[in-house]
């Protein structure tokens, strides 16, 4: 009988502790614990997606430009700055937030025909290895 009740007082005793130890240290347990998402933007991941490609060179015709952040996994990354540059045409915008989806979206006309070759920048510094051009004819 003595050693059954030692042992429930010992069971008794690891159970309090280890739910003081729960309690106490919770947020930095969980914070250990959780699963981390990766936010760096993955340059080969990356999408850069447009339509129509091919357009009147009219100066009303435009063609939407959508930046897709992604990370190395192929999730997207919120909240990135995305630039664009284009060689022919004009940018409605040329810096744009890719908030909450992860997705920037940009347009673009030109009065003079050609190719437009467009490229993406992700917060100034991460040059996205995918381009798109877009016909203006």
């Amino acid at each position: 009988m003595d050693k059954r009740f030692t042992g429930l007082i010992f069971l008794f005793l690891l159970s309090f502790i280890l739910f003081i130890t729960l309690v106490v240290f919770n947020k930095q347990i969980t914070t250990k614990l959780r699963a981390r998402e990766e936010t760096d933007p993955s340059v080969s991941k990356s999408l850069i997606l447009a339509w129509p490609l091919n357009l009147s060179a009219d100066s009303k015709s435009e063609s939407v430009i959508q930046v897709v952040v992604r990370n190395a996994k192929g999730g997207k990354v919120a909240n990135r700055v995305v630039n664009l540059t284009t060689t022919l045409g004009t940018l409605k915008e040329t810096s744009v937030n890719a908030g909450a989806s992860g997705i920037a979206e940009f347009h673009l006309t030109s009065d003079k025909p050609g190719l437009a070759l467009i490229k993406a920048t992700v917060d100034s510094n991460v040059p996205l290895t995918r381009q798109v051009t877009i016909n203006f004819q």
